[in-house]
C-alpha cells in the first residue's frame, strides 16, 4: 500500500502506520504484532476522540484502553456494540501482555486448551490431520489450536480497528481528527 492514509480517519501519521503495520504483521503471520498494533491504534483513536470533546475528563492523557472504553460507555460516546468489540480486543492484548492474565479463562492458552479437551476435541484433531496430512501428537495439536486461536484474534482485532475507523469517519457527531495530516 503506497500510503496508509487510505485506511480512513487518523489521529496522526503514527496512527496511520500502526494500523497499516497491523495488516503487514497479520499478512506475515506475526499475529501478536497485529493485535498490539491495532490495540495501540484504537487506544489513540479513542484518546483523541475524548480529548476533542467539549469537556474532556481530568487526567485522560494518562488513561489506557480499558479506561477509555469505560468512559465512552459511561457517556455514550461510542456505540455499545463497537465498545464490546474493543473490549474483546483489549482483553486479547491484556492476556498476551500481562503474565498474570495467562491463566484467565479468556487467555489464549486457556481457550486453545479447551479446544483440544472439550466437546470440540475431535474437530481440532481432525483439522490438524487435514492440514498436515498426518495425525498429530497432543503437543502438536495443542500448538495448532493455539496458533489458530491467535490467528482468529488477530483477524478480529483488524476488523475492530477498521470498524472504529469507519464509525469515526461516518458518525456525524465524531470530530474530524485528521485535519492537517498529510495525505488524509
Amino acid at each position: 500500500m503506497p500510503s496508509p492514509a487510505g485506511l480512513g480517519i487518523t489521529v496522526s501519521p503514527e496512527d496511520m502506520f500502526l494500523l497499516s503495520d497491523a495488516f503487514v504483521s497479520y499478512i506475515a503471520g506475526a499475529d501478536a504484532g497485529a493485535i498490539f498494533c491495532v490495540h495501540a491504534s484504537v487506544e489513540r483513536d479513542l484518546a483523541a476522540l475524548i480529548a476533542h470533546t467539549p469537556t474532556p475528563p481530568k487526567g485522560h492523557e494518562r488513561w489506557g484502553l480499558g479506561k477509555f472504553i469505560a468512559h465512552c460507555r459511561d457517556v455514550g460516546l461510542v456505540p455499545p456494540s463497537l465498545l464490546d468489540e474493543i473490549d474483546i480486543l483489549n482483553e486479547h492484548r491484556r492476556t498476551l501482555y500481562h503474565y498474570g492474565h495467562s491463566s484467565a479463562d479468556t487467555a489464549i492458552m486457556q481457550r486453545a486448551s479447551m479446544q483440544i479437551g472439550g466437546d470440540g476435541r475431535r474437530a481440532v484433531w481432525d483439522e490438524f490431520t487435514d492440514v498436515h496430512g498426518r495425525t498429530g501428537d497432543p503437543k502438536e495439536v495443542w500448538e495448532f489450536a493455539l496458533r489458530r486461536e491467535m490467528r482468529a484474534n488477530a483477524l478480529a482485532s483488524l476488523r475492530t480497528g477498521l470498524a472504529l475507523r469507519s464509525w469515526l469517519f461516518d458518525h456525524p457527531g465524531a470530530h474530524r481528527l485528521d485535519d492537517g495530516v498529510p495525505g488524509s
